[in-house]
């Protein structure tokens, strides 16, 4: 996955390829970061992009843009990243990886059985970082199908004691036609990009200010 600084062209992704933005983030900008780079690839002004939801609450471009682009973002902590991409629907998640009270009992509660049985299996210290796998792929497989989180994290199913914790199924079915990607952007965050089809390059860009 290249590396590239942010003060480049804009040019929108070719096909096969996703932008993923790294970013600070303060939560009073709300969706400001977001537009200012939706504006940047698309040569407009922010005040100009127009967003719908779906009914899942899945953002979208609307108007005269639609269809332009597809994105989507996430943040936490101090941090936001932003896929863009064109021709295919991408999710993204990033969780700041905190120690989260009651882990196991979260697992139990929200992941497919044979997760949280495969989670208590493992050592300790490689619990927590298997949970945030874990939840960052489901949250990104579920907002590339538009469907989020209240559709269930158990329906998204993952192999965590193998290594790089693999797809396995989505919906009860394989996950033989979708992607993932864990980059490491932050050694204290988890990240996660998916979409449904071939595979495809993710290039890594980094906003500083």
């Amino acid at each position: 996955m290249p590396t590239t600084e942010s003060r480049v062209s804009l040019t929108l992704p070719e096909p096969g390829c996703i932008h993923c933005w790294w970013l600070p983030y303060q939560r009073g900008q709300a969706r400001a970061p977001l537009l200012e780079l939706l504006a940047r690839y698309l040569q407009v002004t922010p005040e100009t992009i127009v967003l719908e939801y779906g009914a899942q609450g899945r953002p979208r471009l609307a108007g005269p843009l639609a269809g332009k682009l597809d994105f989507n973002w996430s943040h936490s902590g101090q941090h936001a990243a932003i896929a863009i991409a064109c021709g295919m629907q991408v999710g993204i998640d990033i969780e700041s990886r905190r120690r989260r009270p009651r882990m196991l009992e979260l697992a139990r509660r929200y992941f497919a059985p044979a997760e949280s049985d495969a989670l208590e299996q493992l050592e300790p210290q490689r619990q927590e970082s298997a949970f945030w796998a874990l939840w960052t792929g489901k949250e990104a497989v579920l907002k590339a199908t538009g469907s989020g989180i209240s559709h269930g994290l158990h329906r998204i199913s993952f192999l965590p004691l193998l290594n790089g914790c693999p797809l396995e199924t989505v919906d009860g079915r394989p996950a033989t036609d979708w992607q993932l990607r864990r980059p490491e952007l932050d050694p204290e965050y988890s990240v996660a990009i998916a979409w449904q089809g071939v595979s495809a390059e993710v290039i890594i860009y980094r906003m500083n200010d």
